[in-house]
Protein backbone atom coordinates (compact mmCIF):
# COMPACT_ATOMS: atom_id res chain seq x y z
CA UNK A 1 0.00 0.00 0.00
CA UNK A 2 2.71 2.33 0.25
CA UNK A 3 4.64 2.14 -2.95
CA UNK A 4 4.92 5.65 -3.77
CA UNK A 5 5.52 9.27 -2.02
CA UNK A 6 4.46 12.85 -2.26
CA UNK A 7 6.49 15.78 -1.04
CA UNK A 8 6.16 16.36 2.87
CA UNK A 9 5.24 19.97 4.00
CA UNK A 10 5.61 22.56 3.60
CA UNK A 11 5.31 21.44 -0.12
CA UNK A 12 2.12 19.17 0.63
CA UNK A 13 1.04 16.75 3.19
CA UNK A 14 2.51 13.12 2.53
CA UNK A 15 -0.26 10.88 0.50
CA UNK A 16 0.55 7.32 -1.42
CA UNK A 17 -1.65 6.22 -4.57
CA UNK A 18 -0.39 3.87 -7.03
CA UNK A 19 3.06 5.73 -7.25
CA UNK A 20 1.48 8.50 -8.11
CA UNK A 21 2.20 12.03 -7.26
CA UNK A 22 -0.64 13.98 -5.57
CA UNK A 23 -1.44 16.82 -3.40
CA UNK A 24 -4.34 17.31 -1.54
CA UNK A 25 -4.83 19.73 1.59
CA UNK A 26 -7.25 17.00 2.96
CA UNK A 27 -7.58 13.60 3.60
CA UNK A 28 -10.98 11.60 3.44
CA UNK A 29 -12.68 10.01 6.00
CA UNK A 30 -10.31 6.84 6.38
CA UNK A 31 -8.84 4.05 8.93
CA UNK A 32 -6.48 5.10 11.52
CA UNK A 33 -3.12 3.39 10.57
CA UNK A 34 0.38 2.81 12.13
CA UNK A 35 2.12 3.98 9.22
CA UNK A 36 5.30 3.25 7.73
CA UNK A 37 7.64 0.80 8.86
CA UNK A 38 11.06 2.00 9.55
CA UNK A 39 12.42 -1.44 9.56
CA UNK A 40 11.24 -2.55 6.23
CA UNK A 41 12.16 0.51 5.25
CA UNK A 42 15.86 -0.27 5.58
CA UNK A 43 15.77 -3.68 3.91
CA UNK A 44 14.52 -2.58 0.92
CA UNK A 45 16.08 0.95 0.59
CA UNK A 46 19.82 -0.22 1.99
CA UNK A 47 22.67 -1.75 -0.63
CA UNK A 48 24.34 -0.04 -3.70
CA UNK A 49 21.99 0.82 -6.91
CA UNK A 50 23.42 1.40 -9.68
CA UNK A 51 21.82 2.60 -13.37
CA UNK A 52 21.76 5.75 -15.31
CA UNK A 53 21.59 9.40 -14.65
CA UNK A 54 20.49 12.05 -16.48
CA UNK A 55 21.31 16.08 -15.02
CA UNK A 56 19.92 19.25 -16.24
CA UNK A 57 20.77 22.90 -15.88
CA UNK A 58 18.61 25.56 -17.50
CA UNK A 59 22.20 27.31 -17.95
CA UNK A 60 23.24 24.16 -19.86
CA UNK A 61 23.50 24.01 -23.47
CA UNK A 62 23.41 20.63 -26.14
CA UNK A 63 21.39 17.18 -25.56
CA UNK A 64 20.46 15.08 -22.11
CA UNK A 65 23.04 12.05 -22.11
CA UNK A 66 22.57 9.46 -19.72
CA UNK A 67 26.11 8.84 -17.41
CA UNK A 68 25.82 6.09 -15.37
CA UNK A 69 24.84 6.30 -11.71
CA UNK A 70 25.96 4.32 -8.63
CA UNK A 71 24.47 5.61 -5.13
CA UNK A 72 25.71 3.75 -2.03
CA UNK A 73 22.83 3.23 0.75
CA UNK A 74 24.05 3.01 4.30
CA UNK A 75 22.29 3.00 7.72
CA UNK A 76 23.29 5.50 10.07
CA UNK A 77 22.91 5.08 13.85
CA UNK A 78 22.51 7.25 16.51
CA UNK A 79 25.49 9.26 18.01
CA UNK A 80 24.74 7.60 21.34
CA UNK A 81 24.05 4.16 20.03
CA UNK A 82 21.15 1.47 20.66
CA UNK A 83 19.12 2.28 17.33
CA UNK A 84 19.45 3.19 13.38
CA UNK A 85 18.62 7.04 13.00
CA UNK A 86 18.34 7.28 9.27
CA UNK A 87 20.37 6.24 6.22
CA UNK A 88 23.28 8.11 4.50
CA UNK A 89 23.43 8.26 0.69
CA UNK A 90 26.26 8.47 -0.89
CA UNK A 91 27.22 8.93 -4.83
CA UNK A 92 29.78 9.78 -7.16
CA UNK A 93 29.10 13.50 -6.59
CA UNK A 94 29.01 15.75 -3.58
CA UNK A 95 26.00 16.98 -4.96
CA UNK A 96 23.79 13.31 -4.71
CA UNK A 97 25.20 12.82 -1.20
CA UNK A 98 22.48 13.10 1.53
CA UNK A 99 21.34 12.03 5.24
CA UNK A 100 17.74 10.89 5.99
CA UNK A 101 17.54 11.34 9.50
CA UNK A 102 13.74 9.80 10.33
CA UNK A 103 13.40 12.45 12.91
CA UNK A 104 14.38 15.55 11.21
CA UNK A 105 11.65 18.02 9.62
CA UNK A 106 10.99 17.71 6.34
CA UNK A 107 11.85 14.03 5.92
CA UNK A 108 9.15 10.95 4.87
CA UNK A 109 9.98 7.20 4.64
CA UNK A 110 7.50 4.62 2.95
CA UNK A 111 7.78 0.93 4.31
CA UNK A 112 8.87 -0.39 0.67
CA UNK A 113 12.05 1.57 0.26
CA UNK A 114 10.55 4.93 -1.34
CA UNK A 115 11.36 8.26 0.49
CA UNK A 116 10.97 11.97 0.24
CA UNK A 117 13.19 15.00 1.44
CA UNK A 118 12.73 18.40 1.10
CA UNK A 119 14.67 21.81 2.43
CA UNK A 120 13.97 25.51 2.62
CA UNK A 121 10.56 26.20 0.68
CA UNK A 122 9.60 27.25 -3.10
CA UNK A 123 11.43 30.50 -2.59
CA UNK A 124 15.11 28.05 -2.61
CA UNK A 125 16.03 24.65 -1.95
CA UNK A 126 16.33 21.36 -2.66
CA UNK A 127 13.39 18.35 -3.59
CA UNK A 128 14.76 15.28 -3.52
CA UNK A 129 12.35 12.20 -4.17
CA UNK A 130 12.78 8.21 -4.66
CA UNK A 131 10.48 5.82 -5.94
CA UNK A 132 11.42 2.30 -5.39
CA UNK A 133 9.46 -1.41 -5.71
CA UNK A 134 11.78 -4.71 -5.47
CA UNK A 135 14.88 -4.22 -6.49
CA UNK A 136 14.67 -0.82 -8.83
CA UNK A 137 13.77 2.47 -7.88
CA UNK A 138 13.27 5.94 -9.43
CA UNK A 139 15.17 8.98 -7.44
CA UNK A 140 14.98 12.22 -8.48
CA UNK A 141 16.88 15.21 -7.24
CA UNK A 142 15.66 19.17 -7.74
CA UNK A 143 17.47 22.46 -6.97
CA UNK A 144 15.51 26.16 -6.70
CA UNK A 145 16.73 29.01 -6.53
CA UNK A 146 14.76 32.51 -6.13
CA UNK A 147 11.48 30.45 -7.09
CA UNK A 148 13.61 29.43 -10.10
CA UNK A 149 14.87 25.56 -10.99
CA UNK A 150 18.49 25.86 -11.11
CA UNK A 151 19.26 22.24 -11.93
CA UNK A 152 17.23 18.55 -11.64
CA UNK A 153 18.31 14.89 -12.11
CA UNK A 154 16.66 12.00 -12.17
CA UNK A 155 18.65 8.16 -11.82
CA UNK A 156 16.83 4.89 -12.89
CA UNK A 157 18.55 2.12 -10.91
CA UNK A 158 18.27 -0.90 -9.45
CA UNK A 159 20.61 -2.72 -6.32
CA UNK A 160 21.19 -6.38 -7.63
CA UNK A 161 21.00 -5.34 -11.54
CA UNK A 162 21.11 -2.69 -13.97
CA UNK A 163 17.35 -2.06 -15.05
CA UNK A 164 16.82 -2.77 -18.78
CA UNK A 165 15.71 0.83 -18.97
CA UNK A 166 18.69 1.86 -17.31
CA UNK A 167 20.86 0.12 -20.08
CA UNK A 168 18.96 1.24 -22.84
CA UNK A 169 19.26 4.80 -21.55
CA UNK A 170 22.97 4.81 -21.20
CA UNK A 171 23.23 3.22 -25.10
CA UNK A 172 21.82 6.00 -26.35
CA UNK A 173 18.42 5.20 -27.59
CA UNK A 174 15.22 7.32 -26.80
CA UNK A 175 13.14 5.66 -23.85
CA UNK A 176 10.31 6.93 -21.19
CA UNK A 177 10.51 6.92 -17.65
CA UNK A 178 7.64 5.97 -16.00
CA UNK A 179 5.87 4.67 -12.80
CA UNK A 180 4.95 1.54 -15.20
CA UNK A 181 8.62 0.67 -16.01
CA UNK A 182 8.79 -0.41 -12.19
CA UNK A 183 6.25 -3.12 -13.05
CA UNK A 184 5.21 -4.90 -9.69
CA UNK A 185 1.47 -4.71 -8.33
CA UNK A 186 -0.67 -2.31 -7.95
CA UNK A 187 -3.32 -1.13 -5.34
CA UNK A 188 -6.23 1.53 -4.90
CA UNK A 189 -5.67 2.13 -0.90
CA UNK A 190 -4.00 5.77 0.16
CA UNK A 191 -1.77 6.10 2.62
CA UNK A 192 -1.83 10.24 4.25
CA UNK A 193 -0.17 11.79 7.35
CA UNK A 194 -0.66 15.02 9.01
CA UNK A 195 1.24 16.49 11.79
CA UNK A 196 -0.55 15.62 15.63
CA UNK A 197 -1.18 19.14 16.15
CA UNK A 198 -2.27 22.78 14.91
CA UNK A 199 1.03 24.52 13.79
CA UNK A 200 3.27 21.04 14.29
CA UNK A 201 5.95 20.97 12.19
CA UNK A 202 6.30 17.85 10.14
CA UNK A 203 7.95 14.34 11.50
CA UNK A 204 7.16 11.13 9.90
CA UNK A 205 7.51 9.39 12.77
CA UNK A 206 4.98 11.47 14.83
CA UNK A 207 2.48 12.08 12.24
CA UNK A 208 -0.90 10.85 12.59
CA UNK A 209 -1.68 8.23 9.53
CA UNK A 210 -4.68 7.22 7.96
CA UNK A 211 -5.29 4.36 5.05
CA UNK A 212 -8.32 4.53 2.89
CA UNK A 213 -9.56 3.92 -0.76
CA UNK A 214 -8.82 5.34 -3.77
CA UNK A 215 -12.54 5.04 -4.59
CA UNK A 216 -13.40 7.34 -1.24
CA UNK A 217 -10.72 9.37 -2.12
CA UNK A 218 -12.98 10.04 -5.43
CA UNK A 219 -15.83 10.45 -4.08
CA UNK A 220 -14.62 13.54 -1.58
CA UNK A 221 -13.40 14.70 -4.22
CA UNK A 222 -9.76 14.89 -3.67
CA UNK A 223 -8.36 13.22 -6.58
CA UNK A 224 -8.12 14.72 -10.03
CA UNK A 225 -9.80 13.49 -13.00
CA UNK A 226 -7.91 11.36 -15.47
Amino acid sequence: WDRGLVLPPPFGPPLLHNHKMLLLAAAPLAVRHAGPDFSTFLDHATGTWRGAVFRHSPAGSGPLRATQSVHHVSEVMRACGGAVQGVSECGGLGEDDLYLNRAAGGATFFSFGSWALVSGGCDGGCVHLCLCQDESRHRIDIRLEEGELHSVSVAVEGRRATPPLATQLLSGQEAVASAESLGGAWDDLILTGVPPGSGAGWASQRAVWDLCSSAAAEEEGLLPEG
